[in-house]
């Protein structure tokens, strides 16, 4: 089994992640502009449909995966090393805090 570099890895997981993000908000957007989400009711009925709420775990997931690799970027490319394990564990708390959050308003609201 060949092993794929992790740079090449994290580059993909980044292309991957921004079209979950487009399978989301490609829909959401086109509603938007085509003026079938013009009050709050109606967007809330839209996010209430299961098929939606189903789309928005899968944006939140990619947003998340997106955000996580970007961070991490940020982290390795301009936190001095001694400090990155410190900021790398602040970062990951932060995105799965967001997550959980995110979890929980999509399917307890």
């Amino acid at each position: 089994m060949v092993r794929m570099n992790p740079g090449l890895w994290d580059w993909w997981m980044q292309r991957v992640s921004s079209l979950l993000v487009s399978v989301f908000a490609i829909p959401i957007l086109t509603l938007w502009f085509g003026g079938y989400l013009e009050t709050d009711v109606q967007w809330y009925e839209l996010l209430l449909n299961p098929y939606m709420k189903a789309l928005t775990v899968i944006g939140l997931l990619g947003f998340v995966l997106h955000t996580r690799l970007g961070l991490w970027v940020v982290v390795t490319d301009y936190i001095p090393r001694r400090m990155q394990r410190f900021f790398g564990v602040v970062v990951n708390g932060l995105v799965l805090g967001y997550l959980i959050w995110g979890l929980y308003l999509i399917w307890v609201f």
